[in-house]
């Protein structure tokens, strides 16, 4: 059997760096079968750890996880506290970088807290570093700061200024989130230095990914472009997958900045489909979103839609799981389990054995009661349906007399009570100013804590008044109000009422808040969808109309063109097109500049669609060029009167910024059939009469098949 301690291949193993991962792996797997004596249980576990934090680097957090509890089991034999916390470590690691922030700070404050109380001054700054992270990406920016500074006076106590990279990365990084870019210069850029120390085991990577970010905010794009390219080089080089899609991520990001969008869009797509293979979720959303923006500005509005809607269903599979995890917080085999010790503890006193079997009982109907509403109201995406489902289903678990669901709407501090229904009929919403001593909601979502009062005389000690709707025919006495959380972060507050005392018991407050969770998704989820839904009617609208006036564009004037030349023909019925071109528009741009000329097309297409009648239609073909589409079996008569009043309609001065401006209008008129039977040849037909008024002195009207002029 081979010794560790001599073997040279343990030597090779130790020497390889921690930043190129896959020899890492490759050297480890092929020492493990040589470390199985007694004598070196602790190599083993040393060289598990390594292979784990190497596989971390590497995306395959699975593995990780499993050659991390097989280190760990060894190190906690040995009972090497160190090594068993610095496993805990990386395990927080793996749930950090696989999007679990909450089981992430939960594992990096047991082991800071370990750390501490075993005097490992190490692992004790790391794990600060790490929970001082998860803050800055939830953006608790104060608490990040407390870890930052316990990081730094552990540093400065002892001699582990080698440890002083990572902090600086982190100081750095919070600067940078807050705004304050100056200082998060000067610590990022010291990290940077730090890191080429020997000693120091910062992350090149991370540092100047982190460096490349700052410098397009403070758009030194050549310094972005700089370090950007060197972590894309070393992640790919040491085989780094997590971090080269952090680079392609910026790279986009400044690409698009510096006025390259094909090449940012580039980046995107390779970040994209690599944090698709690495499971990360946050990242390839991002990057999506990124992509969207993209082909709507190229005007592939397919693709844009395509890829919203596999971003979207992303999202929902994300929401998804984390209902499944609601679901399972409030698991029915785990509550049975605590009654049935509680019944244990007190079968002593058989007299209370019948009402704590009852009580098991109802909790056991409630909990069902809870897991079924949870499932009707996420099966619906119609918030009408989610709210009526809550209101009936509640009724049979507590006093109902009144459901009130509102939201907190923080870009005007307000509380939105968006669904309230009183004896079964819905009420209108109302909107209640965020201020202490407004309302009972106010104190809950101010103090975040859910309240249960009896009696409004209770309720003076919460609030300066209780809110009464419009409409309402009752007084309520009694309150249970829960929070609405998304992410711990608090959306609105679920409240129901009872119109006599006493009514709430601390049960009936643990049933809402039971059933808080899965009202906060279902609602959420019934929001994105809006949002999809109006998101499409956006892009398809987009992809038809003119963006600057609002009307139909080419495309769209001319199918409706196509539409009521098929009308004609099938009732054998006339119909007349007027092709509107502007006068004098250039010279609009070339005096008053271009912000001019919009507002003249802007202003000249709603009279455009003030003067046609309801079945007519116009439509922008380009730049200064309409068509209008005159129906109802229009005669050349018609057709030159209704032309002649446009033109004076177009002819009216137009003030903008203090300049009077005025252009008018050359229009060519023709007819079906007479000058032609398909949308091509009549607009044309129409564009020629155009340039007839045109040439014949302008702000004219000209029929194709001869001069007319209508002054």
């Amino acid at each position: 059997m081979i010794n560790a301690k001599t073997d040279p291949s343990y030597t090779n193993f130790r020497s390889i760096p921690d930043d190129i991962p896959e020899p890492v792996v490759k050297a480890g797997l092929a020492l493990i079968p040589h470390l199985q004596n007694k004598e070196d249980r602790s190599k083993l576990a040393d060289v598990r750890y390594r292979i784990s934090i190497a596989k971390i680097a590497l995306g395959r957090y699975e593995s990780a996880f499993r050659f991390l509890s097989e280190a760990r089991q060894i190190h906690d034999e040995l009972e090497d506290h160190p090594g068993s916390l610095r496993d805990q470590l990386a395990l927080g690691l793996i749930y950090d970088l696989s999007e679990q922030p909450e089981a992430a700070f939960e594992t990096y404050l047991a082991v800071h807290d370990k750390a501490r109380g075993k005097h490992c001054r190490e692992i004790e700054i790391f794990a600060a570093c790490s929970l001082a992270r998860i803050c800055r990406q939830q953006g608790r920016y104060d608490e990040g700061r407390w870890f930052v500074d316990a990081a730094l006076k552990k540093i400065e106590d002892s001699d582990r200024q080698k440890f002083r990279g990572s902090v600086m990365h982190e100081l750095g990084c919070i600067d940078m989130q807050e705004g304050r870019l100056e200082e998060a210069t000067l610590h990022l850029e010291e990290a940077a230095r730090l890191m080429k120390d020997p000693s120091s085991d910062a992350f090149t990577h991370e540092v100047l990914i982190s460096l490349g970010s700052l410098y397009i905010q403070s758009e030194r794009y050549e310094d972005a472009l700089k370090a950007l390219n060197s972590a894309l080089h070393r992640c790919r080089s040491h085989g780094i997958p997590n971090g080269e899609v952090h680079a392609l991520f910026y790279l986009g990001d400044l690409r698009e900045k510096s006025g390259d969008a094909v090449t940012a869009a580039g980046y995107w797509k390779q970040c994209r489909d690599l944090a698709g293979t690495l499971m990360l979720r946050r990242l390839r959303i991002q990057s999506g979103e990124r992509l969207i923006s993209y082909y709507r500005s190229e005007g592939d509005f397919e693709s844009a839609l395509n890829l919203l809607e596999e971003i979207r269903r992303e999202e929902q599979m994300i929401k998804d799981e984390r209902l499944q995890h609601t679901i399972s917080s409030y698991d029915q085999s785990t509550r049975i389990d605590d009654l049935e010790k509680e019944m244990q503890a007190w079968r002593r006193r058989s007299s209370e054995l019948e009402r704590i079997r009852s009580e098991r009982e109802n909790a056991i109907r409630e909990l069902e009661a809870i897991k079924e509403i949870g499932q009707q109201i996420t099966a619906t995406l119609e918030p009408d349906v989610i709210v009526q489902v809550i209101h009936d289903r509640l009724s049979q678990l507590v006093t109902v007399d009144s459901l009130v669901i509102a939201f907190y709407d923080r870009e005007s501090d307000e509380i939105d009570a968006k669904y309230v229904i009183e004896r079964g009929k819905r009420l209108e919403s109302i909107r209640i100013p965020l201020k202490k001593g407004r309302s009972l909601a106010g104190w809950v979502i101010l103090n975040d804590a859910d309240l249960m009062i009896n009696s409004r005389e209770e309720g003076a000690a919460y609030t300066d008044e209780i809110v009464h709707m419009d409409g309402s025919l009752g007084i309520s006495e009694s309150f249970l109000i829960v929070r609405l959380k998304i992410e711990g972060s608090i959306i609105g507050v679920l409240t129901v009422q009872a119109e006599t005392q006493n009514r709430y018991r601390e049960q009936n407050l643990r049933v809402l808040q039971a059933l808080a969770g899965f009202v906060a998704i279902s609602l959420s989820n019934s929001n994105a969808h809006q949002n999809l839904v109006l998101a499409n009617e956006k892009i398809a609208h987009m992809a038809t109309h003119d963006t600057l006036t609002g009307l139909p564009n080419r495309m769209r004037i001319m199918d409706r063109l196509g539409q009521e030349l098929n009308r004609g023909k099938r009732y054998n019925a006339s119909l007349a097109v007027l092709f509107i071109d502007l006068d004098g528009f250039k010279e609009i741009n070339d005096t008053f500049g271009h912000r001019a000329g919009d507002k003249v097309l802007q202003v000249l297409s709603d009279r455009l669609q003030d003067a046609i009648r309801s079945t007519d239609a116009v439509g922008r073909l380009a730049g200064d060029e309409f068509l209008v589409i005159l129906t109802d079996d229009c005669t050349p008569e018609n057709g030159l009167l209704l032309a002649g009043q446009i033109r004076g309609e177009l002819s009216h001065p137009i003030d903008f910024e203090g300049n009077r401006m005025k252009v008018t209008a050359s229009i060519g008129l023709a007819m079906y059939p007479e000058n032609g039977t398909n949308p091509g040849d009549l607009v044309n037909a129409a564009d020629q009469a155009m340039y007839d008024a045109k040439d014949s002195g302008k702000d004219m009207v000209r029929l194709r098949s001869g001069v007319h002029n209508d002054r």
